[in-house]
């Protein structure tokens, strides 16, 4: 329709005319919506990215932890629209600060993973690995667990409340909550 408009404009009005209605801006940032969320999840991950290779100085690990922070996002996708949501300003915005939420589930349980020495007594690379994904959880899995509880209890005031805004905040960020901690807890450490 805005594309519609202003070629009339362009085509039948005076010179350098510009269509205006108070609601079309609130229709123009659907125009460049999907590239500035593209290419804001992208910035924001090249930015975790580089802050968790720069912390764990380790590539593959790296890669481990930026698999499951994405897929909390790939979660986080499916919870929208399972819960009945769009993609939209706000629930885009949820996306990208998601990607800074799950790197603290993630990260502790592979850095501790890092810092972890095996016993003599373990062998094989297998027993080595196990063991240090033992560890790993043992020492952060209580602060992670904490941590998550804390965020959805926190969160838990807003999901009776009446605004709109307030339930998607609610809805995505227990997603968030969930899935860092799934993925941090159970999907990295396998």
């Amino acid at each position: 329709m805005l594309d519609d408009m202003q070629r009339l404009c362009d085509n039948y009005g005076p010179a350098k005319t510009i269509p205006f209605h108070r609601e079309f801006v609130e229709i123009e940032q659907y125009r460049v919506f999907e590239k500035e969320l593209t290419f804001s999840f992208c910035l924001s991950l090249l930015a975790v990215a580089c802050v968790v290779t720069f912390i764990t100085m380790n590539l593959h690990l790296s890669l481990m932890i930026l698999l499951s922070i994405v897929l909390v996002d790939y979660f986080l996708i499916s919870l929208i629209y399972y819960w009945g949501l769009t993609i939209n300003m706000f629930t885009g915005l949820c996306m990208i600060l998601s990607l800074g939420i799950a790197v603290d589930y993630s990260t502790h349980i592979a850095h501790c993973f890092l810092l972890t020495q095996p016993p003599e007594s373990c062998v094989t690379n297998r027993e080595k690995r196990y063991y240090k994904a033992v560890k790993a959880i043992s020492k952060m899995g209580s602060s992670i667990f904490h941590g998550a509880m804390s965020t959805i209890l926190s969160l838990a005031a807003l999901a009776y409340a009446e605004s709109f805004y307030f339930l998607i905040f609610f809805r995505t960020w227990t997603g968030i909550a969930i899935f860092g901690f799934a993925n941090g807890f159970i999907l990295l450490p396998v």
